[in-house]
């Protein structure tokens, strides 16, 4: 069974669109039976950052995810009012995921999520679900497919969020060290993107990820050590409008 480059995301929160259906936290049709706990932070935008708590088991995942935005001042239309005060908005992300065999060479996952949106006094929320299947061609390739945030409109109350509908399409193949992926997403419109990585011993990995038609990165790059059960790992965007925006991930994986 090839690694492909499912080991280039696993440890990531990976907020560009541009290779989540890599990485088996959203596409859960790529898990295999390992028992891991993984753990994140993304130092995201300016003060603003994402933590986020990973459980793999076996075909079962749990992911959980804090945005934290930052703190603001808030001051009334009047010129020089002293009348401000500090809020912090924030978002968290939770979903449930399963992953099922329909064939020798077919798998599906599924994902049941609920995201909430809390700016000051205003909640917005919704649930979802994500479809994500993979078919493998051989022993090296694996065919790629994703459907993430399929929400139900209105369900909750009238503030419901609608989260952004990504449909994902990719080949991931490997040739002795090397992996490689490319595929497209649309979301507002098309984007390509091209995933290579490169194994070491089985210690150290590191790879790029470009991403052309993707306005806020179109480059990123990581670095994963592996010591014994532990995997430590950095990971860098290169936006085109933003300074670079930095991961840092730990992992233990039991099996």
């Amino acid at each position: 069974m090839i690694g492909i480059i499912i080991t280039l995301n696993e440890l990531w929160i990976d907020n560009s669109i541009s290779n989540r259906i890599l990485d088996y936290k959203t596409n859960t049709s790529i898990t295999n039976d390992k028992k891991i706990f993984s753990t994140s932070i993304n130092f995201w935008l300016i003060d603003s950052k994402i933590y986020e708590l990973f459980l793999l088991y076996k075909t079962f995942t749990l992911n959980v995810r804090y945005f934290d935005f930052g703190s603001f001042n808030y001051q009334n239309e009047i010129p020089n009012d002293n009348q401000t005060f500090t809020f912090s908005p924030f978002s968290i992300y939770f979903s449930l995921g399963k992953k099922f065999k329909v064939e020798e060479k077919l798998f599906l996952g599924l994902n049941f999520g609920y995201y909430e949106n809390r700016v000051i006094d205003e909640i917005k929320a919704s649930p979802f679900i994500s479809i994500s299947s993979n078919f493998k061609l051989n022993s090296n390739s694996l065919i790629l497919f994703s459907l993430e945030n399929f929400s139900f409109k209105k369900l909750i109350y009238s503030n419901q969020v609608e989260l952004p509908q990504v449909l994902s399409l990719a080949l991931s193949s490997n040739i002795k060290q090397f992996e490689f992926a490319f595929g497209f997403n649309k979301y507002n419109n098309f984007e390509k993107f091209l995933a290579i990585s490169y194994s070491l011993r089985e210690i150290l990995k590191f790879g790029i990820l470009l991403t052309p038609d993707y306005d806020y990165s179109k480059f990123s790059g990581f670095l994963m050590v592996k010591y014994k059960k532990l995997n430590f790992g950095y990971k860098a965007y290169v936006p085109s409008y933003l300074n670079f925006t930095n991961i840092i991930s730990i992992s233990y994986e039991t099996t």
